[in-house]
């Protein structure tokens, strides 16, 4: 599990969470990841639903999983 290393968890906050609710995301959870991510300074994110966060793509990098494994030729 040498690829753990190069992972974190990251966190929101409470303002994150209510500017995220306020915009038009068809799914409230989706928002709250995506905004969370911004607001952490990912350079990309990883979702199986890639559709719900395309209207959002030119700001942050959206990968399906096996897009982000095929990219970064993840030996996991």
């Amino acid at each position: 599990m040498n690829w753990i290393k190069e992972y974190d968890i990251i966190s929101t906050n409470k303002s994150v969470i209510l500017k995220a609710i306020q915009l038009p995301f068809g799914d409230k959870e989706d928002a709250c990841q995506y905004y969370t991510a911004l607001y952490n300074n990912i350079d990309y994110f990883v979702s199986r639903n890639k559709k719900d966060y395309e209207r959002y793509a030119s700001v942050l990098a959206i990968y399906t999983p096996l897009e982000y494994l095929e990219i970064y030729n993840c030996e996991c």
